[in-house]
């Protein structure tokens, strides 16, 4: 199977706190997957503030940092699953994180680097 144009990407997940998903998928996922989700969503002060950081410095706690890619690809939220490669969002996402076709951008524990 040839990887998805996104691969390695991440811009979508790059300022996510934790997977996008609706309350009733979370009863859906193993127990030790959905308790941090939850945990973050008792601690936020506003409801959309776990979705999405406005710093722009987390990156969502399912993706692997060293890969760029999703940690638990199959079990991924409906949003994610949904979410259209080279569409608006995705877009935006690109521009927000400095990620172009032309400049490779590569993730690390230690950060954003562009090569």
């Amino acid at each position: 199977m040839a990887d998805s144009p996104c691969d390695t990407c991440s811009a979508c997940c790059l300022s996510a706190v934790v997977p996008p998903f609706a309350p009733e998928e979370i009863e859906t996922l193993p127990e030790d997957l959905a308790a941090p989700i939850l945990s973050v969503w008792a601690h936020a002060a506003d409801p959309e503030a776990y979705f999405w950081d406005q710093t722009g410095r987390r990156a969502c706690s399912w993706l692997d940092l060293d890969t760029g890619k999703c940690r638990y690809y199959t079990l991924r939220p409906k949003e994610c699953r949904d979410f259209e490669v080279g569409g608006a969002d995705c877009n935006a996402h690109r521009r927000k994180t400095g990620i172009n076709d032309t400049i490779p951008l590569t993730i690390s524990a230690k950060g954003l680097s562009n090569d």
